[in-house]
Formats: C-alpha cells, sequence, structure tokens
C-alpha cells in the first residue's frame, strides 16, 4: 500500500472515532486503528522504535499493579510521584502542567504512554466475546475508567475520561505516522521523474525502484510503442495522438483513425495493468489516454 493511502486510511480511523466518540463502538475504532498499524508495514516501522520500551515499562508497571488501586481513585501529584514506569515522561508533562506549558509540550514524548494505553485497550477489547451479553456489560463499565486528576496544579483539576484518553492516545500516534509521511513526501518531492524511464532495448520501464518487462515476445507489442513514443517527446508527460504513435513509431502507412484507436486503448489497458502489477499495486493507472478518431494518452502527472 502506498503511504498516500495509508495516510487516508489513518485520516478514516480518526474520522469514524470523532463520530462515534463516548460510545462503545468509538473503543472499538481505536481497537481497529491499533490492529491496523500493527500489522501494516509501514507503520509498524514507525512505532517499532518505542515498542521495546513499552513492554519493558509495561511489565514494570503490570509488577506493580497494586499501587494503582482502583482506576474510580482520585489521582494526585503525590500518586504520579510513585508510578513506577514512565517515569522520565511523567515528570516532564508534569512539570509542563506545572508550568501552564502543556502546549510546548512536544507530542512525541508521550507516545510511548500513548502506545501502552493503546496496546492495554487492544487488548482488552479483543479478548471480549463478540456480540455477546458479557461484551456489552464490560462496555457500559468502561466510563468508570474515567480518572480525575486532582490538584496537579492547585486548586486546579483535570477530568480525564476515558474516550478523551485513548482518543487523544490515537490523535498522537496518528499523528506520528502521518508526520512522517508527509515529510517523506516533501522530500521525495520533485525526484519521482529521476528514477521514471523506458529502456527501449531492453523495452523495461523503470518507476518507484520497480522493473516493468513491457515486450513479452520477440515483436515489439503496441505498449512498447507507446512507451517509446512518450519517453521520446520533448516534454516528457504531454499527450501524444493515437495515430501519431502508429505512423511515426510504428511505421504504419495503412492505418485507420476511424477504427484503429480500439487497439491503442486495449493496450493502454493492457500497459496499466502489467505496471500496477509489477509494482505491487504501488503504481495504478500509469496511462491516462481518450478515445475516439482523436483519441490520445499521457503519462499520468501523478507519476512524473
Amino acid at each position: 500500500m502506498t503511504t498516500d493511502k495509508i495516510r487516508q486510511k489513518i485520516i478514516n480511523y480518526l474520522d469514524t472515532y470523532r463520530k462515534n466518540i463516548g460510545v462503545f463502538n468509538g473503543l472499538v475504532v481505536i481497537h481497529d486503528f491499533v490492529e491496523y498499524i500493527q500489522s501494516e508495514p509501514y507503520t509498524l516501522a514507525v512505532i517499532q522504535p518505542y515498542l521495546p520500551y513499552v513492554k519493558e515499562q509495561t511489565a514494570i508497571g503490570e509488577a506493580n499493579i497494586d499501587l494503582f488501586g482502583n482506576f474510580d481513585q482520585t489521582l494526585n501529584q503525590e500518586q504520579f510521584a510513585k508510578m513506577p514506569m514512565f517515569k522520565s515522561e511523567l515528570a516532564l508533562v508534569q512539570q509542563a502542567i506545572r508550568e501552564d506549558k502543556l502546549h510546548e509540550l512536544k507530542p512525541a514524548v508521550a507516545i510511548p504512554i500513548y502506545l501502552a494505553g493503546l496496546l492495554l485497550l487492544h487488548k482488552l477489547i479483543t479478548s471480549l466475546p463478540e456480540a455477546s451479553k458479557e461484551r456489552l456489560e464490560k462496555a457500559s463499565a468502561l466510563p468508570s475508567l474515567n480518572m480525575l486528576i486532582k490538584e496537579v496544579v492547585p486548586g486546579k483539576n483535570i477530568i480525564m475520561p476515558t474516550s478523551l484518553y485513548f482518543g487523544g492516545a490515537m490523535g498522537a500516534v496518528a499523528k506520528e505516522i502521518i508526520d512522517k509521511i508527509d515529510k517523506e513526501n516533501y522530500l521525495n518531492k520533485g525526484k519521482a521523474n529521476q528514477s521514471l524511464n523506458f529502456n527501449e532495448a531492453l523495452s523495461e520501464l523503470y518507476i518507484k525502484g520497480f522493473t516493468v518487462n513491457i515486450k513479452r515476445r520477440s515483436d515489439p507489442s503496441i505498449d512498447h510503442y507507446i512507451l517509446t513514443a512518450l519517453f521520446s517527446q520533448e516534454t516528457l508527460g504531454d499527450p501524444i495522438e493515437f495515430y501519431t504513435i502508429a505512423e511515426n513509431t510504428m511505421k504504419d502507412l495503412e492505418y485507420n483513425r476511424d477504427i484503429g484507436w480500439s487497439k491503442f486503448r486495449s493496450a493502454c489497458d493492457k500497459l496499466n495493468q502489467k505496471v500496477d502489477k509489477s509494482t505491487n499495486r504501488e503504481v495504478p493507472d500509469f496511462i491516462q489516454y481518450t478515445t475516439g478518431r482523436k483519441g490520445w494518452c499521457k503519462i499520468n502527472p501523478n507519476y512524473l
């Protein structure tokens, strides 16, 4: 899956969650989000550096579970200081709250804490039987996870409901992934053309690090001639008429403009299928075209 599609899928999770915030379906969306980022190779690579530390800190918490007591308790600054895991991260958060500078705290600081919570929620929901009375009962009980963080700053209380906390955690992790995609896209902007080329002698198209074998037999195919013509133009990306390819590149002096376009349409479709398959679905619709007597084709501007 391309990074653009990964980015959109993550945005879809966020949008779906916002529509279901405050109900159990919202937590199920978060569960599915966590499932996705652990199964998609790109997103897993983004969170992977955090996971050993998250696992280590989670184990510390599980070994000291008695310190947490009931989730309904009121947490104060003294209890925060006693937390046995994520001590450095919690210290930075406390300092930011005391100094009223939460807006200056870099979101990445809390990513390990957020991931720990998201993985815990994922584990909890995964363990619930599907469409069962037990699931519904446990779902209705989840709001009891709400925490009242009391007097972190004297006289100020912070209410942290389940939906707000886990939604914020998902948003922070999603932002980490989207920011990485956007940074890569920015750095790669304008460089796509450097890897786009067609070797006419070998009948091979090179794009995004992939090699697409165009000619499947001894005689050149129409899609081979299409690429030869497109890559021979002064400006790569300009459209070229089918009759021009037939008459100038293929040297077909008997080309019939009224019906000949049909075989070029089929060749464009076949070419797109080859490129799509050979690039693991990263380059769909490589060639754009029109049909009819004045039909033409060109390289999709997205790949220039």
